[in-house]
């Protein structure tokens, strides 16, 4: 859920996930839009969904991180801020 204090406070906000050396060489980096409909309501709770694919992770030591950026400086809110991860499994060979 966010809440804009101010007309388009999450305008300029970015979900963020990002992984050093997600592969021992390379780094990943992935930034979604929090608010993709640059016109919404002030002072009122809005649900936001979205769904992202990772890369496949091979550096058993890299670390995930998962954050908001607000590089555009405005106060928001959020809040009920939930995770889900998925696991793809290998596909069974068919012969």
């Amino acid at each position: 859920m966010v809440y804009d204090s101010v007309p388009g406070a999450s305008n300029m906000a970015n979900l963020v996930f990002s992984m050093d050396s997600i592969n021992f060489i390379e780094t990943y980096w992935q930034g979604i839009r929090l608010n993709a409909i640059p016109v919404n309501p002030a002072r009122t709770w809005r649900e936001c969904k979205f769904s992202l694919t990772l890369p496949r992770i091979l550096n058993p030591d890299g670390i995930l991180k998962i954050y908001v950026w607000n590089f555009g400086k405005k106060p928001f809110m959020i809040d009920n801020f939930r995770l889900t991860f998925y696991i793809d499994k290998p596909k069974r060979r068919m012969e």
